[in-house]
């Protein structure tokens, strides 16, 4: 291995990295990745809330195709996390985000803020399929909830093959697929939704942190390069109802949703965020193929 390259988590011309809600704290941002191994230091240590949940996406900016391998959690820490693959480039960037907080009454992290829901863990996978429960105590979901999923191999010698792919969805569980799989491998899981009971939507507020959440669907099948609207198609009953919008381009994570199927041979690879769209690449396609999304940044209202 060369040097680990220590980076401050942030995104350019983007103040606020952090929001707490409740005891729970969220933090996200873009990271350069110069080395294929690199620590990225948390903005606020998540000190006596242990160690968060991470998820994680590759960005590369302003290219048209993938990359070659899933980015790799390779170690959490209350401080920091090392991700790990076998990609590095002056314009080449890992998009995360990370929840923590002090566990409830069972093994789930979660937190509850003004209807928004989010679990988040990890949980070891053997084998090719796994399933992943919500249903450990209240909050529950009113619906599926948006699922993120990110590789986490516990100080392996190298990234994953292989991509997360969610092959099944419902308000109390999950299925997830890849060739992944091993005493010391898990998958690092965010799902946030709405609070049962409560009229579903995909937009919340946390302060002035906007979140939202989606499936972009596969319409031009065949076509590497896939484009996705960052909340613009939401019915209003979807929404907070107050008219908000990013300020300047949010931190995105996406993770391959493959309805029914097994995993997909490849990483859903960002390569542009905007305020109002997210442009993904990769050769995954499909007419029940999708791409899972989770927008976080700073909110600006009309």
């Amino acid at each position: 291995m060369g040097r680990i390259e220590r980076i401050i988590l942030q995104v350019p011309a983007v103040e606020a990295r952090s929001v707490e809600a409740g005891s729970a704290l969220i933090q996200y941002g873009i990271a350069a990745k110069t080395e294929p191994k690199t620590r990225i230091d948390f903005d606020r240590p998540f000190g006596d809330r242990g160690t968060p949940g991470v998820v994680l996406s590759p960005f590369w900016e302003g290219r048209e195709s993938e990359v070659g391998h899933a980015e790799t959690v390779h170690q959490i820490a209350e401080d920091h996390f090392t991700g790990l693959s076998g990609y590095a480039a002056p314009d080449y960037f890992v998009s995360c985000i990370a929840v923590g907080s002090r566990p409830g009454e069972s093994t789930f992290y979660r937190l509850e803020h003004d209807g928004m829901v989010m679990r988040w863990g990890h949980r070891n996978k053997t084998q090719a399929r796994h399933r992943l429960t919500f249903s450990g105590g209240d909050p529950r979901f009113a619906e599926p909830p948006n699922l993120q999923v990110a590789p986490f191999w516990e100080d392996a010698p190298g990234g994953v093959g292989h991509a997360e792919t969610i092959v099944q969805l419902s308000s109390s569980e999950a299925t997830i697929a890849s060739d992944n799989g091993a005493p010391n491998y898990s998958a690092s899981f965010l799902a946030t939704g709405t609070n049962a009971g409560l009229v579903a939507r995909n937009e919340f507020a946390v302060g002035e942190t906007l979140i939202r959440t989606g499936i972009g669907r596969d319409v031009l099948q065949g076509t590497p390069v896939k484009e996705i609207i960052l909340g613009g198609w939401l019915p209003p009953e979807r929404t907070l109802g107050d008219g908000s919008e990013f300020a300047e381009p949010p931190v995105v994570v996406v993770t391959p949703f493959w309805e029914g199927q097994t995993g997909v041979g490849h990483a859903e690879t960002i390569t542009d965020i905007s305020t109002d769209y997210v442009r993904t690449a990769s050769g995954n396609s499909g007419f029940n193929y999708s791409v899972s999304w989770i927008a976080i940044g700073p909110r600006r209202l009309p």
